[in-house]
């Protein structure tokens, strides 16, 4: 879990990644009962290889949306990046204070 120094706590947005990571599962769960709790906007974005065709970054998209729906409260999306820490090199504008 990493939080960003110049974000407020508790933050007012949470992003979480989910996909081949062996905690994901749990890193799903405490940002489900972190956002409850600080009544924060949950993020769930499923993080797949740099070279992924927009096509299935689409799909992957769908797919997490339709598999989470009944269980989280979030916005759902796909990205491409070795590395959850890859994403955030390349937006270090979006405000996000806390990532798991």
């Amino acid at each position: 879990m990493l939080l960003r120094e110049e974000g407020p706590i508790p933050p007012r947005r949470i992003v979480v990644f989910v996909g081949g990571d062996p905690h994901a599962d749990l890193a799903l769960l405490m940002a489900t009962r972190m956002s409850t709790a600080w009544r924060a906007e949950l993020s769930v974005i499923s993080l797949l290889p740099p070279d992924t065709p927009a096509e299935d970054l689409e799909t992957a998209e769908l797919d997490l949306a339709e598999e989470m729906t009944d269980y989280v409260r979030a916005s759902f999306s796909s990205a491409s990046a070795d590395s959850p820490q890859a994403l955030v090199r390349a937006h270090p504008s979006q405000p996000v204070e806390l990532w798991m």
